[in-house]
């Protein structure tokens, strides 16, 4: 937590917060960002459903590699072990009103964050 100024920096303002898409009540699905001051960012997907969303797709602000950071169905946890194998390559597919997307498996119950890489 210490580590990603994008979750605490901005903890008092909308500043440090966007929605990517809080509209998907057929899959019961969230997602935003959070954003620290020097433009990092950190982006979030929340599955409220024991279903599992295979090739989930999210819009993304920035191209390239997005590190899994957190996902909260880990073997570690004691879940399903469901994941993106440590992270996805963006694609050139504008989605959500981003300018590129990820094609993610999102597991039930699970809540993930991803950062891209530098």
């Amino acid at each position: 937590y210490k580590n990603e100024p994008a979750l605490w920096q901005f903890d008092d303002t909308y500043e440090g917060f966007d929605w990517i898409d809080l509209h998907d009540a057929d899959n019961s699905v969230v997602s935003f960002l959070r954003k620290s001051r020097d433009g990092d960012i950190v982006a979030f997907v929340v599955n409220a459903t024991p279903v599992v969303r295979y090739n989930y797709r999210l819009g993304v602000p920035k191209s390239g590699f997005y590190r899994e950071l957190i996902n909260t169905d880990a073997e570690t946890y004691c879940g399903s072990n469901i994941g993106n194998l440590g992270g996805i390559q963006t694609e050139d597919v504008p989605w959500m009103g981003r300018e590129y997307s990820i094609l993610i498996h999102l597991p039930p119950l699970a809540t993930l964050a991803f950062k891209p890489e530098r």
